[in-house]
Order: C-alpha cells, then sequence, then structure tokens
C-alpha cells in the first residue's frame, strides 16, 4: 500500500560528489522554479532507468522514487549531491483499472453465472481473499472479473446488451471459492432461530496481479471500467440497526441507497419462488427497502464506512442481507480488509531535533511501523493515540513511517 514515504531529514545533510548535470544547476539545490524544473526533470529521469517518479512535497524538497535495488551506484551519487533532493525506495505506480479489486464489482462463476464481490478479505494466513455471498457458488469452482462497462449496471434500468470477462487476459482471473456455506452447515437447509444458518463465502485470490482494496465503488465511475476511482472506504464491522440509512452495491442494479427495516430476521431464501418455493435455505440477517436485483448477489451493505453485510436475496424495492458478523464467524478465520488512517507526524523538524524525540498520532492500539534503509521498528501506538520515537541524527537516511493493525497496513506520508 505505500504510496508516499515519511522523510525525517533533521538538520543538514553532507552530501559528496558531483553530479553529471551539476555543470546546469547554479547551486546544489534543485531548480523548484517551473521552467528550471521542468528541465531538472527531465535529465533525471533520463538518468537511470530505475528512476520512477519525481516530483516536490511542498516544502522546498525534491522527491525521487527509484528501485534502489537496480539503481546505479553513479547515478545515486548524481541524486546525493543535491541538499534539497531526498531519495525514496519505491516501485512504479500501477494503473489503478488493471488490478484494483473493490467490493461491488461484479464477478462470473466458471463462466457462467454471476455475482458481486461483497468486501476485501484476508485468509486465515494473511493471503488476499474476497467475502461474497454462500449461494453464488461452491468450493473449488472458479472466480473470473467482467468487465464493468458491460455489467448491468452500467446500462440500468435497462439491461446490458451481453455481459463480457474483462478484456486483458492476465487480468481476468480473480481465484476459486474455498468456502461456502448457504443455510446449515455441509449443505443444510439451516433453521430459524439459528445464527449460523448464513449466506457466506470466501473466494481466494490467488492472481498476483490483482491489488484488492478496502473499499466499496459507488458505480459513478464504470464508463472508464476503473470501479477504484470513486468508492466508500471500509473501515469496521458493525450489525444493523432499524432505521438505519444504507447503501448497497452489485453489478446489476450498482449502487442504491434505503433503510434497514427489520433486523435480527430468519428469513427463507429460495432458489425459486413461483410457482412452488424451491431450493430453501434459512439465512440470519436483516431486511431493507433498498433496491436490488439477480446478480447484484453477494454485494456489499454499507452504514457510512461499516461494512453490514452482502445481499442474499430481494427483487425490486426491498433487498435482504446476510449478517456480516455470523457470517465471518463461520468462514474458519477469514476477516476483512480494513482501512487504516496513515500516521499524522505532530512535531516539526525543529521541535523533533530539540526533544530529541519525533512523535505524531495514529490508531489507538495498533503499531506505528518505522523503516529506516530497511531496518525495521515497531513502536506500538498508545490508547489515546500517540507515539514517538528518539530523533535521527543529522544526515542520516531517510525514515518511511505506516500503521499496521493485523494483516492491514496504511499509506504512508511525506515529512520534512
Amino acid at each position: 500500500m505505500a504510496s508516499a514515504a515519511i522523510v525525517l531529514a533533521l538538520g543538514a545533510t553532507a552530501f559528496v560528489g558531483a553530479p553529471a548535470f551539476a555543470e546546469e544547476v547554479s547551486t546544489q539545490s534543485a531548480p523548484l522554479d517551473d521552467s528550471g524544473y521542468e528541465e531538472f526533470v527531465d535529465e533525471v529521469i533520463a538518468t537511470d532507468d530505475a528512476i520512477n517518479s519525481i516530483a516536490q512535497d511542498g516544502a522546498g524538497n525534491v522527491v525521487v522514487r527509484a528501485d534502489l535495488a537496480q539503481l546505479d551506484a553513479a547515478a545515486q551519487a548524481e541524486l546525493d549531491a543535491y541538499e534539497n533532493l531526498v531519495v525514496i525506495d519505491d516501485q512504479p505506480i500501477q494503473a489503478l483499472a488493471a488490478n484494483d479489486i473493490v467490493g461491488g464489482a461484479g464477478y462470473a462463476i466458471d463462466g457462467a453465472s454471476v455475482c458481486s464481490f461483497g468486501f476485501s478479505a484476508w485468509s486465515p494466513s494473511g493471503t488476499p481473499a474476497i467475502i461474497t455471498a454462500g449461494h453464488c457458488g461452491t468450493a473449488g469452482q472458479r472466480v473470473d472479473r467482467t468487465q464493468p462497462q458491460r455489467d448491468d449496471a452500467a446500462y440500468y434500468p435497462n439491461s446490458s446488451p451481453g455481459a463480457a470477462f474483462w478484456s486483458d487476459a492476465a487480468g481476468r482471473s480473480v481465484g476459486t471459492f474455498a468456502f461456502s456455506q448457504w443455510g446449515g452447515p455441509g449443505g443444510t437447509a439451516g433453521a430459524n432461530g439459528d445464527v449460523t444458518s448464513v449466506d457466506v463465502a470466501a473466494i481466494n485470490v490467488t492472481n498476483s496481479a490483482l491489488r484488492l482494496r478496502p473499499a466499496v465503488t459507488d458505480w459513478t465511475t464504470e464508463a472508464s471500467g476503473d470501479l477504484s476511482a470513486s468508492t466508500i472506504p471500509v473501515t469496521a464491522v458493525g450489525e444493523a440497526r432499524v432505521g438505519d440509512s444504507i447503501v448497497r452495491s452489485g453489478r446489476t442494479s450498482g449502487m442504491h441507497s434505503g433503510t434497514v427495516l427489520e433486523v435480527k430476521s430468519w428469513t427463507k431464501v429460495c432458489e425459486q419462488v413461483t410457482p412452488v418455493p424451491t431450493g430453501c435455505h434459512w439465512v440470519y440477517g436483516f431486511r431493507t427497502d433498498a433496491v436490488s436485483l439477480p446478480g447484484d448477489s453477494g454485494g456489499p451493505f454499507m452504514r457510512g464506512t461499516t461494512a453490514l453485510g452482502v445481499l442474499s436475496g430481494g427483487g425490486g424495492g426491498t433487498s435482504f442481507a446476510a449478517d456480516l458478523k455470523a457470517g465471518l464467524a463461520v468462514t474458519g478465520g477469514y476477516t476483512l480488509q480494513l482501512a487504516v488512517a496513515a500516521p499524522a507526524v505532530t512535531s516539526t523538524s525543529a521541535q523533533a531535533a530539540e526533544a530529541d524525540q519525533v512523535s505524531g498520532t495514529g490508531e489507538p492500539g495498533a503499531t506505528l511501523i518505522v523503516d529506516q534503509a530497511g531496518v525495521i521498528t515497531e513502536i506500538p501506538i498508545a490508547a489515546d493515540g500517540t507515539w514517538s520515537f528518539p530523533a535521527p541524527d543529522a544526515g542520516t537516511a531517510a525514515y518511511t513511517l505506516s500503521v499496521e493493525r493485523g494483516f492491514d497496513v496504511s499509506d504512508a506520508v511525506v515529512f520534512q
């Protein structure tokens, strides 16, 4: 999840070496004005193919991102000659539309029926997974992505001329169903009054090219093919309450809002309801008045940024959601991926140098990860959300800070 990095450059830094392009720079400071900066950018990018980004941080510094394992020593020396230039070890950014998976997006099961992803998740061992509805598939079935531009939600309230698989073959495959339960354990119909009567499944993601995000799409950016461009973050797992304002998302009808009408409900969800109900299973969950249609199954229900359930059944102006907490409890240890706020540094460079401490805030009870040139230090974040660690000496290598909670890791920020 790394994006930016926190760089603590306290005091002056002694740099050595003369850059190949130093003749065009009047001082040992990288230019920041538009004309000089643009020329400088061209020269830096051309220095080494390992350099993948150059930018300004707004505090008078130029930030260069490069794959340091591939960066030539001579190029490193050239960059080090600039007192206001910071080099960050980082990889190129990948296009979001090509590899990001979010809740509410569509998928196909064994190349046939379609459903919707619920929530990005972790397997018990910490590998990427997705939570959806159990009636969508059974263990071992293949899961492939569909094109948002061809899903029904892109044409709602009309139907799509026909669903299509993801256009890029490398990004089409997602993985396989690893766990599925609709009704009671072992494929039974379940029972009224039994909270283990659920509708939940876990998909193990085996395509390493895909990146799961703890977010739910609002289906406003399907034309671009990038459903991750407009999302609601998922920060917690909760239980529905009567009167809650909710939204749900799915590949057939898109995102719709509604109100929770009934909770702690056991409802028969059937494969067919007319002329005679058949293939029925009891499911524990809650009822809402949000619009839902076939193919939306498995999609997420949210109250604000709190995950509540996945679509089990409904149609038209009603929808029944399987309770998420009850569902997760029977999966054998699958958990949701949750968005974690990046750490905030509250001490300025001068304050940190004077107090010999770098301080800031983060999620209470989580862990601050301090990375200095590959040396990792873990610092517990206090119950009041504060953290601190000894300030580095002037001229030491850059620090990268992030917050870790379980398998979830935050983005990073830049601090000078």
